[in-house]
């Protein structure tokens, strides 16, 4: 849902943030505890519909001209970004008890098209898939609330409606030579909160909010109240006898012909009115007369604020109960490979072993097992020691790291440093295993450089870090078949398929691919 101009109105609660220090630091200071248990990812919440909706529009036009099936590829392959920080993905798909009406027109009930094949992907990358009873949006801010993700990642501002506490817009991850760390804009409900109330602590906060919603228009009334902008919405927020009374609606679940309410809408759009056409305390820049005789006398209705502050969501045992496993810390590398080979193979008809490796190594998800199978290991380490910490582990620190390459473990050829965002990172090689979906072709073995955080790196043991063996990738003996909700038939991908130059990259000599240079 979209609240127009809010994104505007609270800029100064603005911070520029990058995800892979936020990821980071999250895991940092769990590690920094001596005998806490394993470490736990940064959880952040997504509601996976807006995703969908972006790749398809983003193939609308050129179709033709981006391969067989570029919506799931692209899917892949944003996925493997948040794969490769180290981030616990929970991903949120509506439920049949979503509103009837958005934007004044009726709500599809059939899934996207899409939806099974994103949920394929992402549970055999190990990241938790979600159905909620309602929107996706209300049941992300509730998980938020109740700390069990630590932000939610969104472009809509009805999440602070919901309730959520931290929220980040949808960094711009398709230029990773000019975005490496992921860098997007994170709000705290602190600082909207003082910029939305104007610091001062007599306002209520979601009241203020609600009022500013119902002004200046959102996803269940378009067009809010005819002429008013964000500016004279922000005056009115100053009249108190405005906000507190919406204090109501967030108490219980309201009626239109109830009685009681209606007396009590009554009175507020009489005092609406004459604020807007008097202004007696000056809150606002000019008077506004023309907007004052334009209040509908049905304004607000009580179903668009029941939809506003009472969605459908979980219960907190539900969602404390299902989300135990992200309380308790689960572990970073949760991949299933066979499956996520078989639905890639699926899904974008890889025919040859050269096609597959090649689709993952542009994904790189070699770097992000690495990182994981590295974070997995420091955090046994951590569960089992019990002494204290001689090195602690800060992205600040790791991104100035002046340290000498003499007081650093010796790693060999492997030892060398690079500044990757401004970030200190060592070079590691890491191996894995390749089996060919021909029977007869045996296993080999393969190389490929990652780029781990030094300092990270320092606390592995060295044996640890000279032999770091991914898991075998080997296509799965009966590749899953995605099926659409609708007919039950498999997933069939645009009818422009176009023959692709097969590329191999399994012969005897072993190739090594470097895939994460800046080049």
């Amino acid at each position: 849902m979209t609240v127009k101009k809010l994104w505007e109105t609270i800029k100064g609660a603005k911070q520029t943030v990058s995800v892979k220090e936020l990821a980071l630091d999250h895991v940092f200071e769990q590690l920094n505890k001596t005998g806490t248990g394993p470490a736990k990812p940064l959880a952040i919440g997504v509601d996976i519909s807006l995703w969908l909706h972006h790749f398809q529009a983003r193939f609308a036009a050129g179709h033709l001209q981006s391969g067989y099936c570029p919506e799931v590829r692209g899917l892949f392959l944003r996925l493997a970004i948040y794969f490769n920080l180290a981030v616990h993905l929970v991903l949120v798909e509506d439920g049949s008890q979503r509103p009837a009406y958005k934007r004044e027109k009726e709500v599809r009930t059939c899934p996207h098209w899409l939806t099974e094949a994103a949920r394929e992907i992402s549970e055999s990358m190990g990241f938790t898939w979600h159905v909620a009873p309602g929107e996706a949006e209300a049941e992300l801010a509730r998980l938020n609330a109740l700390g069990l993700i630590q932000a939610v990642l969104t472009d809509d501002g009805d999440a602070w409606l919901f309730g959520a506490r931290t929220v980040l817009r949808n960094p711009d991850e398709c230029n990773k030579r000019s975005n490496a760390d992921m860098k997007t804009s994170m709000y705290k409900v602190t600082a909207v909160e003082e910029t939305l109330t104007g610091g001062r602590s007599t306002v209520p906060f979601k009241a203020a909010l609600l009022l500013f919603v119902l002004l200046c228009g959102c996803d269940y009334s378009t067009k809010g109240l005819e002429g008013c902008g964000a500016a004279t919405s922000l005056g009115l927020i100053s009249y108190h006898d405005l906000v507190e009374p919406l204090l109501t609606f967030f108490r219980r679940l309201w009626h239109a012909d109830d009685p009681t309410i209606i007396s009590t809408l009554l009175a507020w759009r009489t005092r609406l009115i004459t604020y807007l056409s008097e202004d007696p305390l000056r809150n606002l820049k000019y008077r506004q007369p023309k907007v004052a005789s334009k209040v509908p006398k049905d304004f607000p209705q009580i179903e668009v604020i029941n939809s506003l502050v009472h969605p459908v969501v979980s219960s907190d045992a539900t969602l404390r109960t299902k989300f135990r496993d992200l309380q308790r810390g689960v572990k970073f590398l949760n991949m299933d490979v066979p499956r996520l080979v078989g639905v890639l193979q699926d899904l974008l008809k890889l025919k040859t072993d050269g096609e597959l490796r090649k689709q993952m190594g542009r994904a790189n998800v070699w770097q992000g097992m690495g990182l994981r199978q590295l974070l997995d290991h420091i955090g046994e380490r951590n569960t089992q020691s019990n002494t204290r910490k001689t090195t602690v582990l800060t992205s600040t620190r790791f991104r100035n790291a002046s340290q000498s390459q003499s007081k650093r473990p010796s790693l060999g050829k492997r030892g060398q440093l690079k500044k990757m965002g401004g970030w200190t990172h060592t070079r590691v090689d890491v191996t894995y295993r390749f089996a060919g979906s021909a029977s007869a072709r045996p296993v080999t073995e393969h190389a490929e450089t990652v780029w781990l955080p030094d300092q990270a790196v320092q606390r592995a043991e060295q044996r640890f870090v000279d032999h770091i063996s991914l898991p075998l990738v080997a296509p799965s003996v009966a590749s899953c078949r995605c099926r659409s909700a609708a007919s039950g038939e498999p997933m069939a991908g645009p009818s422009n398929h176009r023959t692709r130059e097969t590329i191999d990259l399994t012969g005897e000599d072993e190739t090594v691919i470097d895939l994460t240079s800046d080049d």
